[in-house]
């Protein structure tokens, strides 16, 4: 069974939200300020996770080319 990657979780609730919001006449747009805060909460973690992923891979490639071993 694959495991389910949050950044793909979170990509998938934003066009979600997205395509409520794009819909006007569904009676779930009484939520609409709901879920505008929904989804710009989604897109803040969805950055955060980004960012954390960019350190990561800049202190990897820091810590590889300091490596004695990778000469």
């Amino acid at each position: 069974m694959p495991t389910y990657d949050a950044k793909q979780y979170l990509r998938e609730l934003i066009q979600h939200y997205e395509s409520i919001l794009e819909n006007p006449d569904s009676p779930i747009n009484i939520f609409t300020p709901l879920i505008k805060e929904e989804k710009y909460s989604c897109m803040h973690k969805l950055r955060k996770l980004k960012e954390a992923d960019m350190e990561g891979m800049i202190m990897a490639n820091a810590f590889a080319s300091a490596s004695p071993f990778t000469n």
